[in-house]
């Protein structure tokens, strides 16, 4: 255990991801290969599941979009970050190719173009802001947890360029909300109409 927290830790003394963008990002990956699988293979789906393709509104899209990047950034400043974050990072994964391979296998192609249409400014925008937030919150988290059990002394919890990375991550969070407003439903009737 203290060799990883010092890996993480190194990893975050040069302002890189390093490890921890690894280690997150490996969680995710992990996570997506089993909820691909748990799809696939899992069991009936039932046949009358029919995704909404209407407008979406607001406040949808801003938990849609600010859910799990928040849920990151909280966990990054527990004790128990270091663990959390993989575990967040696997179920984001989990969660969203369980989603698409279902529509997949229950409408075949058609559900293959609504799954990448429904999710294109996810895939593009949330899940990369979601990864970067996750695996700087596992090195603040690693940090604070070196810091109180005394392995590390004099710890900088924040490096000299992370507000200005997180306010940047904001604003592309800010224009994923709107892009799940106008462009995300644009996409899915689009979908719909070259499935009919």
């Amino acid at each position: 255990m203290k060799k990883i927290l010092l890996r993480l830790r190194a990893a975050s003394d040069g302002g890189g991801l390093g490890a921890a963008g690894l280690v997150v990002s490996a969680a995710f990956i992990i996570g997506a290969l089993a909820g691909g699988i748990v799809a696939a293979y899992g069991g009936p789906l039932p046949s009358d599941v029919v995704p909404q393709l209407g407008r979406v509104g607001a406040a949808d899209a801003v938990w849609d979009v600010f859910c799990y990047p928040t849920l990151a950034l909280l966990c990054g400043f527990t004790l128990i970050g270091f663990l959390l974050e993989p575990l967040l990072a696997a179920v984001r994964g989990f969660l969203l190719a369980f989603a698409a391979t279902a529509l997949c296998r229950l409408y075949g192609f058609a559900g293959l173009l609504l799954a990448l249409a429904s999710g294109a400014v996810e895939l593009a925008v949330v899940i990369p802001c979601f990864l970067v937030i996750a695996a700087r919150g596992l090195t603040i988290s690693s940090a604070i947890t070196g810091a109180v059990s005394g392995r590390y002394k004099g710890v900088r919890i924040f490096d000299s360029l992370f507000f200005v990375r997180m306010a940047g991550i904001l604003l592309l969070l800010a224009a994923a909300v709107f892009a799940e407003i106008y462009l995300t439903p644009w996409l899915a009737g689009l979908a719909s109409r070259l499935i009919s």
